[in-house]
């Protein structure tokens, strides 16, 4: 039982330094023209990825189908945030990188109505 316990805390420090070593600044890369180039050239596969960036990458296409259903509610807000800001300043962006990741944007309709709630 022991064994169990440490190695269930020794996990959880190690999702919490991963969480924080990935704390990202929305504001900071939407209004930072070099930062952006390089978070969009990564989700486009046109450049290297930051680390933050690299991550999120693999996940932006269930993002996008299925709404973030499998996020949970920090998740679904820092989402929402980042992507309402996105696709209110940089609009053709939002749809280049949405179309590379569903491509038809046949879940676009659906994924503007959820980005537009607040649970």
């Amino acid at each position: 039982m022991k064994v169990i316990t440490i190695v269930l805390i020794c996990l959880s420090a190690f999702v919490v330094t991963i969480y924080a070593q990935y704390e990202v600044n929305v504001e900071e890369i939407l209004n930072n023209k070099r930062l952006l180039d390089a978070y969009t050239k990564c989700y486009l596969d046109r450049g290297p990825c930051p680390g933050p960036a690299r991550e999120s990458k693999k996940k932006l296409g269930e993002v996008f189908t299925t709404n973030c259903a499998k996020c949970n509610k920090k998740q679904r807000q820092d989402t929402r945030a980042a992507l309402r800001k996105l696709r209110e300043r940089k609009p053709q962006l939002f749809l280049e990188i949405f179309e590379k990741y569903d491509a038809g944007s046949k879940h676009l309709d659906g994924f503007l109505i959820w980005l537009k709630k607040n649970d």
